[in-house]
């Protein structure tokens, strides 16, 4: 299991939060959901605005690792044929997982196939700016008697 993180705007936050968790159809490593290892690697990722985040407990079952330099047309160890099989999505044949590594930690990634059967659990973070019940509620204040129990 891993920690994922995922950026969206706050009006699909609301579908997500009904189970449509829908997968991207393209992105770097082809058709999935996808998730950074930190709420700061979602920044910029699919061109989101931002403003809602979920983090979640991934299933991530069997996992295909790449090298982001290996599917960069741009960079001198691009592999074509790895290219094609993360891409265009080949790996989900035999794959639940693809993992992405970047030259910067803080900026792997990776796509799941299956959000339905992997996400074991998350949490929802909509900015106060977008949700006025965060603060209408008090879900802006910490007391001393708040329990916090992590995954």
């Amino acid at each position: 299991h891993y920690i994922g993180f995922h950026t969206t705007q706050p009006e699909f936050a609301v579908s997500i939060a009904h189970g449509n968790f829908k997968p991207s159809a393209k992105g770097w490593l082809g058709r999935g959901v996808y998730f950074a290892r930190s709420v700061q690697g979602t920044v910029g990722k699919h061109r989101s605005a931002g403003g809602a985040w979920v983090i979640a407990e991934i299933r991530m079952g069997k996992v295909y690792e790449i090298q982001r330099t290996k599917i960069d047309e741009k960079h001198p160890d691009f592999d074509r044929k790895e290219y094609d099989f993360v891409h265009y999505t080949k790996w989900q044949e035999e794959y639940d997982t693809c993992y992405m590594i970047h030259e910067n930690p803080t900026r792997d990634e990776f796509a799941i196939k299956d959000a339905e059967k992997q996400i074991v659990k998350w949490v929802m973070v909509v900015d106060k700016e977008f949700d006025r019940k965060v603060e209408l509620y008090g879900m802006d204040t910490e007391y001393n008697s708040t329990r916090c129990w992590c995954i």
